[in-house]
């Protein structure tokens, strides 16, 4: 199975306000496993996968995409999994890490 690497801009357009968690009611759900399997590990920056298990599935305001967070066993890290609803397949992944992008691993 082909992946794609989002950057950071690429990941951004696919973002619009407002973001809402979808999880417990989301529809015509993809099955995002054998795509996450297939993400060459190199494009995890040494998180690890925890297989099977989704923390949010956050829809865009104009309801164009949705940003599946699968959960890695470090702490507000998660492989964002984009999924083009109108297409109804996966534009690609990108990693979320919430301590880097909000400064949540500041050293005192």
């Amino acid at each position: 199975m082909k992946t794609r690497l989002l950057d950071t801009t690429e990941f951004k357009s696919t973002l619009a306000e407002p973001m809402r968690d979808v999880l417990a009611t989301a529809t015509n759900v993809i099955d995002i496993w054998p795509y996450v399997a297939a993400i060459p590990s190199n494009e995890l920056f040494g998180n690890e996968i925890v297989e099977g298990c989704v923390e949010h599935v956050y829809r865009n305001g104009t309801e164009t995409f949705d940003h599946v967070l699968v959960v890695t066993r470090t702490n507000k890290v998660f492989m964002a999994v984009v999924v083009d609803l109108a297409r109804e397949t996966i534009l690609g992944h990108h990693l979320l890490d919430l301590n880097h992008e909000y400064g949540l691993n500041v050293r005192h």
